[in-house]
């Protein structure tokens, strides 16, 4: 309660002395977090990236020991992450009369969209071939072009409506209604999930996905321990560029305030308080106009984050509650700091000097 009536002197000290300043240093230090808060929110890649639907941060694969009929892949929509997939397809073996040749087939409710990129045809079946099952294929290019036949054991003749520019070589894609007809067994899949997922998700994903005896692979854009490291390092420019910003922020105009307010301190000097107890103060008003700063300037961003990022034509801000407390002790903390080396200076100096100046 004692610092509490402080702090209220120290800021009427503040508004006595000059109101004017007064409201243009609370406004600054606002305007400072504001900064902080949209440099984080539209260029780290912490925030940035989170929810993103790339593709390459989304797909899973998950390979069975044993091939397995259809029906058996069913259980693996108990999750809600695979049940509420963007795309899923089921993989199989077979041969033709020349090589192996890798089988897909997309069970997803997208017209069964292949996701890959185009070079001839179409990438999707019309609902002809997935309804009367006809005898279509989707193929990478070693394997022929628009309106070729290829020959498997498994199909028998399967006409190319469509070829993949892809790398990959040896892989045809049929309707999903062809493999229920000829009852393909199935030895591997793989799913797309809405969003990127973060580390805890991943991991109750993998544990749910292992927990089946016939699973012997798992790959995802898993963070493991490896790839986090390179992604701290990765980041670590952006984390430096944002506290440099604020750093000198504070440095060129936070201190403004404190030296006009320096007579408060000199007179607590002067009553006996000690100089712990003034460095303490010092520290503590800094950290509460910081930190209620923060929280304005927090609540004026998530109300205008999406508003700023179309006129600035960004992709939209990704922050969560827990990004802007994050940021807010962050700026505090980095107050704090660049507060020290003054507090040092001030409890070192003679505090008749100080009341003299301040005059």
């Amino acid at each position: 309660m004692k610092t509490l009536k402080i702090i209220q002197t120290i800021l009427n000290s503040y508004k006595s002395r000059s109101w004017n300043v007064l409201i243009v240093f609370i406004i600054s230090y606002i305007i400072m977090g504001f900064v902080v808060i949209f440099i984080v929110g539209a260029f780290h890649p912490y925030v940035s990236t989170r929810g993103s639907t790339d593709l390459l941060e989304c797909r899973y694969t998950v390979s069975l020991n044993t091939a397995q009929p259809y029906e058996y892949f069913e259980r693996f929509y108990e999750n809600d992450q695979i049940r509420n997939n963007r795309h899923f397809e089921m993989q199989a073996r077979c041969k033709d009369y020349e090589s192996f040749l890798t089988v897909c087939t997309v069970v997803s409710e997208n017209h069964e969209v292949i996701l890959t990129q185009l070079l001839s045809g179409r990438l999707h079946f019309t609902e002809e071939e997935t309804e009367k099952a006809r005898a279509a294929a989707i193929v990478t290019p070693d394997l022929g072009r628009v309106g070729s036949v290829i020959n498997t054991e498994l199909f028998g003749e399967l006409e190319v409506v469509g070829v993949m520019d892809d790398i990959r070589t040896g892989i045809i894609y049929v309707p999903y209604s062809l493999c229920l007809e000829k009852q393909i067994n199935f030895h591997s899949f793989s799913f797309v999930v809405p969003s990127r997922l973060n580390y805890s998700q991943i991991r109750d994903l993998e544990n749910f996905v292992r927990s089946d005896i016939n699973v012997v692979y798992f790959q995802g854009p898993a963070p493991t321990l490896s790839t986090i490291r390179n992604s701290f390092w990765a980041t670590l420019p952006e984390f430096i560029f944002i506290i440099l910003i604020t750093v000198i922020m504070l440095l060129f105009f936070a201190q403004y305030m404190a030296v006009k307010n320096k007579r408060i301190y000199a007179l607590f000097c002067v009553l006996g308080e000690s100089k712990a107890g003034i460095m303490y103060l010092m520290l503590l008003e800094r950290a509460f106009i910081a930190l209620i700063s923060m929280s304005v300037a927090s609540v004026l961003h998530y109300i205008l984050k999406n508003r700023l990022h179309n006129i600035m034509k960004l992709p939209n801000c990704n922050m969560i509650f827990i990004d802007y407390i994050l940021v807010a002790v962050s700026f505090c903390m980095i107050t704090l700091l660049v507060s020290i080396p003054y507090g040092i200076h001030f409890v070192r100096s003679r505090q008749t000097v100080l009341l003299k100046q301040s005059d």
